[in-house]
């Protein structure tokens, strides 16, 4: 039972660590870029922009829902079923395949908008946001590559342990996992 507790709770710690990292993506990087590109002098075109950031502020979205229902399932704790949220991750697999094909490219766009002294200057402004802790902009483009596996990896570590979460993405029945479980 130790160890699905360590796994629920590590799990939920890498949720909250990975939103904050795209959040700061969000927040410190696409939404000013996004306005830039709006501005009469814009460093960068709007196509550059969605190049760079293709489907950020989904993923972001989607991971603040999944990081609710996952804190608002531990509330019911030691009884936990996590299965429809585990579901829920399916379809964002598309999303991150995309993210993932396109990222090769998002770091060529970013290289050549690099070449533009204004896009550098804004660059450099919003990596030294303190948000940012001193982390680059290609840096948090890399941490969605790496997030679906994470997310998996749990799913398939708690299932393998015999630790089945309520109704599963195999579509075989299961139970819930309990501390009173055998």
């Amino acid at each position: 039972m130790r160890k699905r507790n360590s796994l629920v709770f590590r799990m939920v710690e890498a949720e909250e660590e990975y939103m904050e990292q795209m959040e700061v993506l969000v927040s410190c990087f696409l939404r000013p870029f996004k306005m830039a590109a709006s501005s009469k002098k814009p460093p960068c075109s709007h196509e550059d922009v969605n190049s760079i950031f293709l489907n950020s502020e989904t993923v972001l979205f989607l991971h603040q829902i999944f990081l609710k229902g996952l804190t608002s399932r531990l509330e019911s704790w030691p009884t936990l079923v996590l299965g429809d949220l585990f579901s829920m991750l399916l379809p964002m697999l598309s999303i991150y395949q995309e993210y993932v094909r396109n990222h090769h490219y998002s770091l060529q766009v970013l290289t050549e908008c690099k070449q533009s002294a204004s896009f550098a200057s804004l660059l450099k402004k919003l990596e030294n946001k303190p948000a940012c802790r001193g982390r680059s902009l290609e840096t948090f483009l890399t941490y969605p590559m790496h997030q679906v596996s994470v997310s998996f990896s749990y799913f398939g570590l708690l299932h393998s342990d015999g630790f089945i979460l309520g109704s599963s993405v195999y579509n075989y029945p299961t139970r819930a996992i309990s501390a009173y479980s055998p």
